[in-house]
Order: C-alpha cells, then structure tokens, then sequence
C-alpha cells in the first residue's frame, strides 16, 4: 500500500517558519536524501538512518558530481579531482608530435590554473580553454619553431652536398685517365700513316720510288724525308741536287744531313723547278759556303738549319717571304750585296737573327725585313751600307765590337730606340736618318759622322765617357750636337 507525503511546499514553509534557514536546509538536504532513497527502491522512508548509509558510500556522491554540486563543498578537494580531469587537458598534447615543442607546452598545463575560476564546473569554461588563443601567445615559444629554424641543421643535407663533391671529383679524375686514352689520340700517329713522312731513303732513285707512293699533300702537311748519298756539291747526272730536285713532285721537309758536299750551288730554270716543294732544310756538316742565289726560288722555305757553313754570298736567301728562322751559329761573313740583292733581301717573315761569329754583315744583307725585331751581332765590326735599312719593326740591336757603320745603315727603322757602339770610328750618311732614336752610346773617341747622319731623328742623347766630353765638344763635326752630349 502507498503512502501519502504531505506537499513539498508545505513542508518548506512549515520547516522555515519553525527551524530558521538553517534549519531549512537540513530539512532539504534530508527531504532530498529520502527522495532519492525512494527512487532507489529503499522500502522504508521513514528510516532517517538509511540516507547515512548512503554517505557512507560516496558512489551516490558520484551522481552526485552531477546535480549535487553544491553539496561538495563538504569535499572540495573532490571536485578538483575533477579538475584533474582537467588535466587530460593535455590532449592538447597531441601537440606533441610537435615533439621538440612538447616540453613547454606542461607550461600551457599552467594556463589550466585558469580553472581558479573553479566553481564553474562551468565546463563551458573548457571553452575558455579555446582561450588558450592566449596559448597563440605561446606562439611566442613559435618563436621556439624558429629553433626549427635550426633545422637550417638540415644543412646536413649539404652532408650529402659534401657525398656529391667526392664523387664528381673523384669520378672526373677516374675520366682523365681515361685522359690516357687521349693517348690513342695518338692515333694521330694513324696520321702516322706519316710514319711514312718521317722515312729515311738513300738515293734519288728511292726517294722516287717513295714519294710515287704518297699522296698528293700541302706545304703545311709536308713528308719529312731523311735522305742519305746524295752529292750536293755536284751538278752532273747521279745522286745530285740537280737529279734530287727534279724527282721532287710533293711538299717536303729535307733532312740531307746524311749527304756530302761542302757548297750549294745555285741551280734555276727547270732543272729547280721543284725547289719549291722544299718547305725546310737541314744541310750536312760537309756544306761551308752557300753559293749566289743558292736557294733563290725556294717559295715554300720556312726554316733552315747549316751548322758549318761559314760564308753566305748575296741573293742566298733573296726574296723568301716565308722564311721565318735561320740557324748559322758558323756564320763568319754575309758577303756585300747590291742594291736590292742581299743575302736576306725581303725575308719578310724572318723575325730574329743571331750571327755568334759573323765579323762583316755586308751591304743590304737584311734590307727590307720588314719583320724583323732584334739582332745580335756580338763580333761584328763591319755593318754595311743599308745593312738593316727599312727594317721597321727593328727595335734591338747589338754590336758592340763594330767600328764602321755604312751609310743608311739603319734607315727607316722607326722603331730603334737605343744603340750602344763604344768601338765605333765612322757613322755613314743618313745611317739612323728617320730613326725613333733615343740614346746613343759611344766611345772615347769621337767617330766620324756626317752633316746628315741623324737627319729626321729626334737629336738624340749622346753618352760618353767622362774622359772624351771635352774632345766631343771641341770636335769639329760634333760641335752642332754638343748640347746634347753627357758625360757618363
């Protein structure tokens, strides 16, 4: 059977008007105790002791973390307990994966003591953890991500940068000794198929019968041929120069020291017209004397060699644009030429000259060398007339033993800047006209010179000895030059 409870709001009022507030709310909180028991299925509700069991037992207390909040403040600390499920605030730890961050985010745990605002179980308060955008003011630990600026650490990568400069290098020198096949670029020894260029035959006849077998070429591929036995002094049929020449149908490169005969004689007309195919020449030690116009027509001549030969007649070498060096370490004289055939005439090619022992450089001997840039004449004492004449780029010259100097000797030479002859006795007429000279050095005595020695020059210093100043200045074809006389 049921019972009757009298009406929730009389019991209120009767309970105020009797017990006070206090006492109100002990008659709540028992009203509410038995109300809750008898949800429960409790058969008794006039038991008041049943609901101290119920205290007994905090599980209700977990219910009542629910409605019931207020009645925590009997146990405050329990509720904080709560708040420690606050803590799994720390899902924000997912973060972590930021793991290098991790550690200072348990500092953010310490924007969880923002909870202080405790009694709002007010877990719309959780929303207020979106106030951890007071956390993008950790943002200023992302300022710490610019520690992940250290991955600039990732410069590790240039490690690998590093892998890739032993490789490179080390593989590129394992290719140069491939290099060493460039050795069989060698095979250009296959061009040695001029091997053949480099034969040695003995005799007219077999020089014939070799180059018979050659391919026509240029005098820039010339066959170098060695050849032995032949007579070049000699001018009757046989293995001479005049048989040699008119077998020569290919560019060559002659090197007949192998051969006899102590001159070259000049053969022209159709007996050398061949000599044109003679691009060098070496002569053998026998040859001494190049006779007049001895390698006159050699059109294609760049170099020769004569290591004995001692005397040069003039026109030897008349006219040979081509010819670039000459070796006459022998050389004793350069015979007097004429007007227009010296021995070098227009070698306008030739760029040096060097005459160890030649003592008489003769007339027009380099006249019109128009390339020609030094020459050393260390024993000379004789330079003839027009010697070096319109030699333009002549710019170095060395004489020192020379006594005579011939008239024009040096005309034209633009480019002359200095000359020294301590030796000297005589300068011919015009012999530095139109001349870039600068100094002059000469000896104690004062050499014989004429009204027009130095004609279109600048007037030169003049350097001599300490000793001759007053002999040059009291000279009588010196006196118009004694301004420019020093002592040295």
């Amino acid at each position: 059977m049921s019972m009757k409870y009298p009406s929730t709001s009389v019991c209120c009022a009767s309970a105020l008007r009797r017990f006070g507030l206090l006492g109100f709310a002990f008659i709540c909180a028992t009203f509410l105790s038995v109300t809750i028991l008898s949800l429960a299925g409790c058969d008794d509700p006039s038991n008041t002791d049943s609901p101290a069991k119920p205290e007994n037992p905090v599980t209700p207390e977990k219910p009542e973390n629910k409605p019931n909040t207020p009645a925590t403040p009997e146990n405050p600390a329990t509720p904080e307990k709560p708040a420690k499920p606050e803590t799994p605030a720390t899902p924000n730890t997912p973060a972590t994966p930021e793991k290098p961050v991790t550690p200072e985010k348990p500092t953010t745990p310490e924007t969880p003591v923002t909870p202080e605002n405790p009694v709002t179980p007010e877990t719309p308060a959780k929303p207020e953890t979106p106030v951890t955008p007071e956390k993008p003011t950790t943002p200023e630990t992302p300022a710490k991500p610019e520690t992940p600026a250290t991955p600039e650490t990732p410069a590790t990568p240039e490690k690998p940068a590093k892998p890739e400069t032993p490789v490179t290098p080390e593989k590129p020198t394992t290719p140069e000794t491939p290099a060493t096949p460039e050795t069989p670029v060698t095979p250009e020894k296959p061009v040695t198929p001029e091997k053949p260029n480099q034969v040695e035959v003995t005799g007219v006849e077999a020089l014939k019968s070799y180059l018979s077998g050659m391919p026509e070429n240029t005098e820039t591929t010339p066959y170098h041929i060695t050849v032995r036995g032949v007579d070049l002094s000699s001018t009757e049929t046989g293995d001479t120069l005049k048989s040699l020449y008119a077998v020569l149908n290919r560019y060559a490169a002659l090197d007949l020291s192998g051969c006899t005969g102590n001159t070259i004689p000049s053969i022209t007309g159709k007996a050398g017209a061949n000599k044109p195919y003679i691009t060098a020449i070496i002569l053998p030690e026998t040859v001494t004397v190049l006779e007049k116009k001895a390698f006159f027509g050699y059109a294609a001549l760049t170099s020769v060699k004569m290591p004995k030969v001692k005397i040069i007649a003039p026109e030897a070498f008349d006219s040979l644009a081509k010819l670039q060096s000459v070796d006459m370490p022998e050389v004793e004289s350069i015979e007097v030429g004429t007007a227009g055939n010296g021995a070098f005439y227009k070698c306008t090619a030739l760029t040096s000259v060097s005459l160890p022992k030649a003592t008489a450089i003769g007339d027009y001997a380099f006249s019109g060398c128009t390339s020609l840039s030094s020459a050393s004449l260390p024993k000379a004492e004789s330079i003839g007339d027009s010697a070096f004449s319109a030699c333009e780029q002549l710019s170095e010259i060395s004489f020192p033993n020379a006594v005579s100097i011939g008239n024009r000797a040096f005309y034209g030479c633009k480019l002359l800047a200095s000359v020294t002859a301590p030796k000297v006795t005589s300068i011919g007429s015009q012999a530095f006209q139109n001349c870039g000279l600068t100094t002059i050095t000469l000896g104690a005595t004062p050499p014989a010179i004429e009204n027009n020695t130095f004609t279109n020059s600048k007037p030169p210093k003049f350097f001599v000895p300490v000793g001759a100043l007053e002999a040059y200045k009291n000279s009588n074809v010196w006196s118009n030059l004694k301004d420019k006389i020093t002592a040295i």
